[in-house]
């Protein structure tokens, strides 16, 4: 199906409403993945050290992502139906409580349950927060917003990677994350007392309930395939290889968790750099070529990682990574949320589904290759799929308009 063309802007609000709830949506945003940024890149090492094995380390990743994969779409759904603020709060009461709970866990075990729930917290905040952000906008200032939103993602990731590379060393993990779930409660008081969304939000229509046909739809739709297969290898590369194993590898060389929090710091500095540049080029005509570079450019450096335990070289090709996921998760939605207005929340709830299915998928895969062939492999493999993938999302987008 060829690009659909914009629809008109339904809100009643006024234009500064509409700019106080998209800065409220940022700050939340900002404020969340510092969350994130702090458990990232520790959270691996955590896993390992209260007794937990490479097998571990990749079957709690899989266990998120899985999570994940079969909330998405419903929470997305929900957000559509219930409305967007519900479902924000929701997600974040759901990440206060799963990162507070890994302060209080010394049996790897006990990891798996605490995972389900941030999960859960993970698909309601990232589907309905980009759904409210599309809704809170209008159509010509959208790509634009979304490479705002995005920069404040990215920027939370950065300022969470070094503080928990930082607070690790000095305070160690338990104390670390649940400084670390005071971030999403800040969240949660600026969308209780400062989001309000279009009126109308609230009275979405049960008539939106989809189908198996609808849903298959949206998931091979000509137009939405080559962002979400784009989305999965992404995903992949990102929350599978580079947050669950790349911190094992930096260790193995010798890279203590401080420095490895500078490192993903600087990633996620760059990557939060050209999220607003290429927010404004992810026009339409542009998000394929965009989205098939980011893809190049991962591939190339996940494939290189094993080659070097030089500090400096591996900081070179995580930021090459970051710069490649930023590029790319700014675009897709950009290309994403010009699919039409009442099931954009659905819309982006496929969209993620296909993250967090190349993050269970490939977390499964790598734990378990990293257990029998060692670190190495796991960034081998991971380039070759992103080759794999980055052809069949060449050959896709031949065969359509962008």
């Amino acid at each position: 199906m060829d690009r659909p063309p914009d629809l008109p802007h339904m809100s009643s609000l006024s234009g500064m409403s509409l700019d106080r709830d998209a800065i409220i949506l940022c700050m939340t945003a900002f404020l969340s993945d510092i969350m994130f940024g702090i458990l990232g890149p520790t959270f691996s090492l955590f896993v390992v050290s209260i007794g937990g094995s490479l097998a571990v380390v990749g079957a709690l990743s899989s266990i998120i992502n899985l999570t994940r994969l079969v909330s998405t779409f419903p929470a997305g759904l929900a957000s559509d139906l219930l409305g967007r603020k519900r479902m924000l709060a929701l997600s974040l009461a759901l990440l206060i409580a799963g990162t507070g709970a890994y302060g209080l866990v010394s049996d790897p075990r006990l990891l798996f349950l605490i995972r389900v729930v941030e999960g859960l917290g993970m698909a309601t905040f990232f589907t309905g927060g980009m759904a409210a952000l599309s809704d809170a906008v209008p159509v010509a200032k959208r790509s634009t917003a979304i490479g705002v939103y995005m920069t404040a993602l990215g920027s939370g990731y950065a300022l969470g990677g070094v503080l928990g590379g930082f607070l690790t060393d000095a305070l160690g993990f338990a104390a670390t994350y649940r400084l670390a779930a005071l971030m999403p409660v800040a969240g949660l008081v600026l969308v209780t007392v400062g989001y309000r969304p279009p009126s109308d939000d609230t009275m979405r229509s049960f008539n939106a309930l989809p189908s198996q046909t609808s849903m298959r739809q949206l998931s091979l739709d000509r137009y939405l395939l080559p962002a979400n297969l784009g989305n999965f290898l992404i995903g992949l590369t990102f929350l599978a290889t580079v947050l669950g194993f790349f911190p094992l590898y930096a260790a193995s060389v010798g890279i203590r968790p401080a420095v490895l929090g500078v490192l993903f710091g600087v990633r996620s500095l760059l990557s939060t750099a050209v999220r607003l540049p290429t927010g404004l080029l992810a026009t339409p005509g542009r998000t394929l070529p965009l989205m098939s570079y980011a893809l190049a450019l991962a591939m190339v450096a996940m494939w290189l990682v094993p080659a070097t335990g030089n500090p400096l070289i591996l900081l070179i090709l995580l930021c090459a990574e970051g710069i490649a996921y930023g590029s790319f998760v700014t675009t897709g939605q950009a290309h994403v949320t010009t699919h039409g207005e009442a099931q954009r929340g659905m819309v982006l709830g496929v969209y993620a589904t296909f993250s967090s299915l190349g993050c269970t998928v490939g977390s499964l895969m790598l734990g378990v290759l990293a257990e029998v062939i060692g670190l190495s492999a796991v960034f081998h493999a991971t380039g070759i799929m992103l080759a794999l993938g980055l052809a069949g999302v060449w050959l896709m987008g031949r065969g359509g308009r962008d």
